[in-house]
């Protein structure tokens, strides 16, 4: 246990029983977490007029050594329970330090019902947003835009030599006017690729880094089965789930759900001709994750067996 020197006093009054003491004392050579014990039984204070038979609270009022270097302490007071002069003691907190406290914010998910009427949409098919043309690097022309927000299908027909490279690039925009894009590779055979994403519009479709390939090794886009559901913009993550869609007039079981792309491929397949609506759920987590942040909570208190004794602490003592 530490404690502070023998005080010196540099001032004192008294109204009444109610004593003031203002006194200088050294700090402890090893501070004890929790406080260092200040005894102001001194032969100093005791024969002093003003002496205190009970200390009812000190405060710091000066740090005279050290200059702004030792400003930085601040001290508590803890009281003998009947406030002996002897064996209260003074906790010291350090103000430029301080404890780091850890807060977890976990992002609430936030649950929306929603419906989306299709009138008519296209039947899935592999060519009508690009025409089916030979393969080449350059940039695909565009026919026509997808007439919902729905998966493209791009679709690699190799009849004859083999592509041996090359990637095409899409560029566009999502069910939540999101950017969203994909690249594809264009080796492996005639193949049909459908896109992760939902496309409201497709803004480019670039071929690059093309070899092999000749006449009739061709590539096409078109829209797939898939539905595209309304959106939120960058407001997080979002899982779809849809719990009811009516062909027309008549009920039918959902199709194939891609929670996490947001569309829906119905039963009854789209073909130009029927009208589908559709109820589902949107869960969107906020863009934030759950993260610790740390903040100071409180100054820290002076670590434990820090050497004081070269500083001085004037304090004012108030009790009888």
């Amino acid at each position: 246990m530490g404690s502070f020197g023998t005080p010196t006093i540099l001032g004192a009054s008294r109204e009444d029983r109610l004593k003031k003491i203002t006194f200088s004392v050294a700090g402890s050579a090893s501070y004890a977490t929790g406080g260092d014990t200040l005894a102001l039984t001194a032969a100093a204070l005791v024969s002093n007029p003003f002496g205190m038979v009970r200390v009812d609270g000190v405060k710091l009022v000066g740090v005279p050594t050290g200059g702004a270097a030792n400003s930085k302490y601040s001290a508590t007071y803890i009281r003998d329970t009947a406030g002996a002069a002897a064996t209260g003691k003074i906790k010291l907190t350090n103000v430029e330090i301080v404890d780091a406290v850890g807060h977890t914010h976990t992002p609430t998910p936030v649950i929306e019902s929603d419906y989306v009427f299709f009138v008519d949409p296209d039947a899935a098919d592999l060519v009508s947003v690009v025409t089916a043309v030979d393969a080449a690097n350059g940039v695909l022309a565009i026919a026509l835009q997808p007439d919902y927000p729905r998966h493209l299908q791009v679709r690699v027909t190799n009849a004859g030599v083999a592509i041996t490279a090359g990637v095409v690039t899409l560029v566009g925009i999502g069910a939540g006017g999101e950017a969203v894009g994909q690249v594809i590779a264009l080796t492996g055979g005639t193949a049909t690729t459908i896109t992760t994403d939902v496309y409201a519009r497709l803004t480019s479709a670039t071929i690059t880094a093309f070899a092999g390939g000749g006449a009739g090794e061709t590539i096409g886009i078109g829209v797939g089965a898939g539905l595209g559901l309304p959106k939120p913009k960058a407001l997080g993550a979002t899982v779809f789930a849809v719990y009811k869609t009516v062909v027309d007039t008549a009920d039918e079981a959902p199709g194939a759900v891609n929670a996490t792309a947001g569309s829906v491929a119905p039963t009854s397949a789209a073909n130009a001709a029927r009208d589908f609506h559709v109820w589902f759920n949107r869960t969107v987590t906020p863009i934030a994750t759950a993260s610790a942040l740390t903040g100071a909570a409180a100054p820290a208190e002076v670590a434990n067996a820090t050497n004081l004794a070269a500083v001085t602490f004037i304090f004012e003592a108030t009790g009888e």
